[in-house]
C-alpha cells in the first residue's frame, strides 16, 4: 500500500508531505482546490507521462516521491532482485525544466517502462477514463477472464502462439515456394547461361592478355626477327663484334695484365648475350596464333563481360550466384515436402487449439453466468433493484487470441426493457455502480493492493450514495482505497480523511492539504452537507459518523 507521498512544484501545489493508512482514504475539497492533483501525482509516481504544463514554476523541477509497503511477491522475480524489493518500495521521480526524467526505485536508476511494469500490478486507477474502458466492449473479455483458471488461459495462449508462429512460417515458406516456381524458368536459364561458360577465374582473368598478344603477333615476330639480325644473324652483328673484340684483347693479355678484368667482364657480356640470343630465337620460333583463336577468345571475352555485368562484378560473385540458383532449384522438391509437413502439423495444432478453445469458452460461459448473477445482486444492493445484467458470449468458428470469443456486457436498469449493450443504455451514475460491483466481485482474487477512485460517485445521491459508501467501506477492508468524493455520506466512511483547500497569499495561489482529526472531519462533513458549519449540519454529520461500524 501507499504509505507516504511527497509532492513538489506540481500545478498549484508548492510542497506537501502526506502519510496514508490502510483502508479507505477519503480526499475532499472544493472544486478547483486540487483534489485530482494528488491522484495526478500518484500517476506520475507510477509511470504516467509528464506534461511540462504541470509545473507550478517552469524554472524549477517537479518532483514526486512515494513509499509503498507490503508483500510484493506478486512482482516479477527479476524486478524484485534488480531493485532489491522486499517489504518496501521507495520511488522518486523528478522532471527538470528541460523535460529530463530522473527515476529511482529503492535508490536504483529505473526507466518509465520498468516503473510501469511494477506499478501496473500494485496500483489500479478508476475514473472517467476507466468508465470509457468499461464502455468499450473489447475490454469486457478481460473482466470475464479474471474469473477463470489461469492454467486454461495460459495453455490456450501458449498453443496459440505456437499456432501463429507455425502459420507464419508456413506462409513464408509458401511464398518462397511460389516465388521459386514463378521464376523457375528464369533461374534455370540463368544457371545454364553461367554453366555453359565453364568459368575458371584464374584462367579467364588472363584472357585479355592473350587477346592483346594475338592481336599484335606480327609486330612481336617482326621485333624478335630484327633483334636476331642485329645480335647474331646480320652481316655485322653484336655477337661477332664482341667475339672479335675478345680475341684482340686475349692476344695482348700476356703483355698487358691490366686489361684482364675488362676481358673477363666482356666475356661475361658475350655469354649473357648468347643466352639472350637463344631465348629470343626460341620465342621467335615458338610464337604462333591465328585469327580463329583470336576470334574465339574475343567472343568468350564478350560473353564473360556480359555475365559479369549481370551477375558480377567478379567471377567469384558469378559462381556464388550460380550456386545459390542451384540450391533454390534443388530445394523445390524439398520445399514441397516441407510445406506438406507444416500443413499436417498445423492441422494437428489447430485441432488441439480448438479443443482447448472449446473448454475455455465453456468455462467462460459458466463464469459469465456466475459473474452476471453476482453483479446483478450487488447492483440491486446499490439501488438498481430492477437491473438485469447479462454477459453475451458470441463464439466464432475461427481461431484468434481470444479463442474466437466476443464478449459484451448487456444491462437493463428498468422493468419492461430487454438488456442492451452497456455502452448504449448506461448513465454515468450507473457506470460508477457497475464498476464498483465488478471491483467487489474481483476483490478477492485480484492481487492489486491499492485502488484509486476518482469521482466514483458521479451521478448518484440519496440512498444510492449511502449504498455506494457502504460498498467502498467494505472494499476498504480488503484493499487500500483512495476516493475523491463530493458526497458527505461517502466521506463519512473514511478510515483517514484528507481535506484540500486553495489559498491565496501575496498574490500567489497554492494548495493546502491536511489529514483531519475527528472534530475537523465532523466540521468538513457539516460544510459538505450545508455549505457551512451549522448546528443542524453538525448533527447530521454526527449521525453519519455514528452509522459507521
Amino acid at each position: 500500500m501507499l504509505t507516504q507521498l511527497n509532492i513538489s512544484n506540481l500545478s498549484i501545489i508548492d510542497r506537501i508531505n502526506l502519510e496514508f493508512s490502510e483502508g479507505l482514504n477519503i480526499i475532499t475539497g472544493e472544486t478547483g482546490a486540487g483534489k485530482s492533483l494528488v491522484i495526478q501525482a500518484v500517476k506520475l509516481l507510477v509511470g504516467e507521462r509528464f506534461n511540462r504544463e504541470m509545473a507550478r514554476d517552469p524554472e524549477k523541477k517537479v518532483s514526486v516521491e512515494g513509499a509503498f509497503s507490503g508483500d510484493f511477491r506478486m512482482l516479477n522475480e527479476d524486478s524484485r532482485d534488480e531493485f532489491e524489493i522486499e517489504d518496501e518500495i521507495v520511488v522518486k521521480r523528478s522532471v527538470d525544466p528541460h523535460g529530463k526524467n530522473k527515476i529511482t526505485i529503492n535508490g536504483h536508476i529505473a526507466t518509465l517502462k520498468q516503473l510501469k511494469k511494477i506499478f501496473d500490478i500494485l496500483v489500479d486507477f478508476h475514473g472517467q477514463h476507466e468508465h470509457q474502458r468499461l464502455l468499450n466492449s473489447r475490454n469486457h473479455i478481460k473482466y470475464l477472464d479474471g474469473l477463470l483458471e489461469n492454467d486454461l488461459k495460459e495453455n490456450y495462449a501458449t498453443k496459440y502462439r505456437e499456432y501463429r508462429k507455425l502459420a507464419s512460417d508456413l506462409e513464408r515458406l509458401k511464398k518462397e515456394y511460389r516465388d521459386t516456381l514463378k521464376n523457375k524458368d528464369i533461374m534455370e536459364f540463368q544457371l545454364n547461361e553461367i554453366k555453359s561458360l565453364n568459368i575458371e577465374p584464374d584462367t579467364d582473368r588472363e584472357l585479355e592478355n592473350r587477346i592483346s598478344f594475338l592481336s599484335n603477333i606480327e609486330k612481336i615476330r617482326e621485333a624478335l626477327s630484327l633483334s636476331l639480325q642485329l645480335l647474331s644473324e646480320g652481316e655485322y652483328n653484336a655477337s661477332d663484334l664482341i667475339n672479335t673484340s675478345l680475341k684482340e684483347i686475349s692476344s695482348v693479355l700476356d703483355y698487358y695484365t691490366d686489361i684482364e678484368s675488362i676481358h673477363n667482364r666482356l666475356q661475361d657480356v658475350y655469354y649473357e648475350l648468347d643466352d639472350c640470343i637463344n631465348n629470343i630465337s626460341d620465342l621467335y620460333y615458338k610464337q604462333n596464333g591465328d585469327t580463329e583463336e583470336l576470334d574465339s577468345l574475343i567472343k568468350r571475352k564478350m560473353q564473360l563481360d556480359k555475365i559479369l555485368s549481370k551477375y558480377g562484378p567478379d567471377f567469384e560473385d558469378v559462381l556464388e550466384f550460380a550456386d545459390d540458383l542451384k540450391n533454390k532449384l534443388d530445394n523445390v522438391t524439398f520445399d514441397e515436402e516441407k510445406i506438406e509437413r507444416y500443413e499436417a502439423e498445423l492441422t494437428d495444432i489447430e485441432k488441439e487449439l480448438k479443443n482447448i478453445a472449446g473448454r475455455l469458452n465453456a468455462s467462460r460461459k459458466k463464469a459469465a453466468r456466475k459473474l452476471a448473477e453476482q453483479v446483478e445482486g450487488i447492483l440491486k444492493s446499490l439501488e438498481l433493484k430492477d437491473a438485469k445484467f447479462e454477459i453475451n458470449i458470441d463464439v466464432k468458428d475461427e481461431l484468434d487470441a481470444n479463442a474466437g470469443a466476443d464478449v459484451e456486457f448487456y444491462i437493463a436498469t428498468n422493468k419492461g426493457f430487454s438488456p442492451a449493450p452497456l455502452k448504449k443504455v448506461a448513465s454515468g451514475g450507473e457506470l460508477s455502480r457497475i464498476m464498483l460491483a465488478l471491483k467487489e466481485v474481483f476483490s478477492g482474487m485480484d492481487d492489486t493492493p491499492t485502488l484509486i477512485f476518482d469521482e466514483i460517485d458521479t451521478g448518484i445521491s440519496g440512498v444510492t450514495a449511502k449504498k455506494v459508501a457502504e460498498k467502498l467501506q467494505n472494499l476498504g477492508r480488503l484493499k487500500q482505497l483512495f476516493v475523491i468524493t463530493h458526497l458527505p455520506v461517502v466521506a463519512s466512511k473514511s478510515d483517514s480523511h484528507f481535506h484540500i483547500a486553495k489559498m491565496t497569499e501575496k498574490g500567489t495561489t497554492f494548495t493546502k492539504i491536511k489529514k483531519l482529526s475527528a472534530e475537523e472531519k465532523k466540521e468538513v462533513l457539516a460544510t459538505m452537507i450545508a455549505g457551512e458549519v451549522t448546528p443542524h449540519a453538525l448533527m447530521q454529520a454526527d449521525e453519519m459518523l455514528e452509522q459507521r461500524p
